[in-house]
């Protein structure tokens, strides 16, 4: 078993993909990680690649699909990142409070919030 370090507060969500994992914080912030594993599975070796950052309050959930990273957050916003180049591309509004749910397709992404409402 492996411990990865790097966030500043409780990690709340995770997504993993294709020796990709990416973690969301109560800081704020998404942290990428490189996973190693053997033929066995096993993870053998653990490398932050990409700290992600704009979200303005702790991030609740996040989906990965191997290509883009989407995450909600307190702040009422989901953001849709580039997780090759940590770059934010676009930024969901219209919650009128947290986000506390989400899921991805590779095309359209589906938020739930404390508002009452999904978008």
């Amino acid at each position: 078993m492996w411990t990865f370090f790097g966030h500043a507060s409780t990690v709340r969500c995770l997504a993993l993909k294709n020796g990709v994992c990416v973690s969301g914080s109560r800081d704020n912030s998404l942290r990428i990680w490189k996973v190693g594993l053997n033929s066995s599975d096993s993870i053998t070796s653990n490398v932050c690649t990409g700290v992600l950052l704009g979200h303005e309050k702790p991030v609740k959930c996040v989906r990965y699909d191997g290509v883009f990273i989407v995450s909600g957050s307190y702040d009422f916003q989901v953001r849709v990142w580039n997780p090759v180049s940590n770059a934010c591309l676009h930024v969901l509004s219209g919650h009128t409070e947290r986000v506390y749910s989400l899921q991805f397709d590779g095309t359209h992404v589906v938020s739930g919030s404390l508002d009452s409402s999904i978008r």
